[in-house]
């Protein structure tokens, strides 16, 4: 029979695994809605998207609550649960960023051209790719602090996230330069916004990237 100790620790893993889950599954969805756009399948990947993100909340409530109630049992949980929180609230403005990007893309509704969709995809695969290696790390990590094992190695994935990062930031100004010597200013401004919304979810990964390499070092 398992012990209320038990049960809480239960409880962390299988919520963290449900939610970072679903921020994956979320971030997924982009690449796809955005290779839909000025057809009709895209209002579906919206649409997916902003569903997946309300799904994240969901299960980022139940986590929180969970973890508020971290026991002195899990030292190390109990002992960082402030830091770990904050790590969750970070990485939350994830699919927050690519919600807000895609609704602002939904509400242009004009042609990009083939270069900036491109572009903007190409982004877009990497905001994915590095909320995936970002919730994989978080995931061993919260791992380590229920049940102290091997850890992850934070800091190869840190790395590779700002890699990513820096990688979109080349692809923003890209789009950003395009736009300005190729389109009406009114119209690149457009782009421009787009361009730096779309940014912001690789900077939201980046820095929760960063949070942990901290809260792992204080573990």
């Amino acid at each position: 029979m398992a012990t209320t100790t038990d049960a809480f620790g239960d409880a962390v893993r299988e919520q963290t695994d449900e939610y970072l889950t679903e921020v994956r599954r979320c971030l997924a969805t982009l690449p796809p809605a955005l290779l839909g756009y000025g057809h009709s399948e895209f209002t579906d990947g919206v649409a997916d998207l902003v569903a997946a993100e309300s799904v994240c909340d969901e299960r980022l409530r139940a986590l929180r609550t969970t973890l508020g109630t971290a026991e002195p049992n899990y030292t190390e949980l109990y002992l960082n649960s402030g830091a770990v929180m904050e790590l969750f609230a970070l990485l939350d403005e994830v699919p927050n960023c690519a919600e807000q990007f895609l609704r602002e893309l939904d509400a242009v509704r004009r042609p990009l051209g083939e270069a900036t969709t491109n572009a903007l995809t190409q982004m877009a695969a990497l905001a994915a790719r590095a909320t995936r290696i970002l919730t994989e790390a978080i995931q061993t990590f919260v791992a380590g602090l229920v049940e102290p094992g091997e850890g992850a190695d934070i800091v190869d994935a840190v790395e590779q996230v700002a890699a990513l990062e820096s990688r979109a930031d080349d692809l923003k100004y890209e789009i950003i330069t395009h736009a300005f010597d190729a389109l009406p200013t009114a119209e690149a401004v457009v782009v421009r916004d787009l361009a730096r919304s779309l940014d912001a979810a690789l900077d939201a990964a980046e820095d929760t990237a960063d949070q942990l390499l901290y809260v792992d070092a204080g573990a």
